[in-house]
């Protein structure tokens, strides 16, 4: 997953889940795989299987990342330590929050499935009646980590419809941007567009907000103007963004934005 500068992202794990389950058939899997049992590390699910014979690296690496950091895990585990109240400690990278992390994804990724097939949920056999489209995002900042499943669908034609699965979250300690803009001192990846000013792709992710940010930290009466930079670790502060007109940037994938044609799976 990406390191988190902006609230909501993408990037490119989330991109190859959303391209896996254009395909009818791996939206079958995938609720298969999450309703089973059997099935308790990731990779022992097909989307991180790959289609040859062992995982390819990219998902051997995402899902120990995703196992120890998102989920909070014990390296050869299915679990973390349990949870002590005289000595809290937080699950995996979120700040400040304790909790199941590992169950929630499962439970949200089941239920958009659900809802995208049109499957009861206390049906025993997956036999879709319809296949809407669905899409992955992930918002951080959040005081705990929560799944969020919406949909809409059209009257006039129920195969028609769309649902989001997005997942919120605590932060990971990493600091955010302080505008829309990527610092300078990071330099500009080539997925990168600021001002957003070609035609959407058959993919995309774009950022609105003020152009300028300015920090006051209490109880100093001094504004500190960042511009474009990242927000410092200080709490308790106060941000006042403003600017003539909004910001409009594609953010890079490694941001956490998306590839204007997408990332293939796998």
């Amino acid at each position: 997953m990406p390191p988190m500068p902006y609230v909501m992202e993408i990037g490119t794990v989330f991109s190859l889940l959303n391209d896996y389950v254009e395909d009818k058939s791996r939206m079958v899997q995938m609720l298969t795989d999450l309703r089973s049992p059997a099935v308790t590390h990731l990779l022992d699910m097909q989307f991180f299987k790959g289609t040859g014979s062992t995982p390819p690296a990219w998902a051997t690496a995402a899902a120990a990342h995703i196992e120890t950091d998102w989920f909070g895990w014990n390296a050869g585990t299915d679990s973390q330590n349990a949870f002590n109240p005289a000595n809290p400690v937080q699950t995996g990278w979120w700040t400040r929050w304790y909790g199941n992390a590992d169950t929630i994804t499962r439970e949200t990724l089941r239920r958009a499935l659900e809802v995208a097939l049109g499957v009861s949920h206390d049906s025993d056999a997956i036999t879709p009646t319809r296949y809407w489209r669905i899409m992955f995002t992930w918002s951080c900042g959040a005081p705990m980590f929560q799944g969020w499943v919406a949909w809409q669908w059209d009257e006039d034609d129920p195969q028609e419809g769309f649902v989001l699965c997005t997942f919120t979250t605590p932060g990971n300690g990493h600091p955010l941007y302080a505008t829309p803009h990527r610092p300078p001192s990071l330099g500009y990846a080539p997925d990168y567009e600021d001002p957003v000013v070609v035609d959407p792709g058959n993919y995309g992710m774009w950022i609105v907000g003020d152009q300028f940010t300015d920090v006051l930290l209490p109880p100093s009466p001094i504004w500190h103007p960042l511009g474009k930079g990242v927000l410092p670790s200080w709490p308790n502060a106060f941000l006042y963004t403003h600017g003539s007109t909004p910001l409009v940037v594609a953010p890079a994938e490694e941001d956490g934005g998306v590839l204007r044609a997408g990332h293939p799976w796998p």
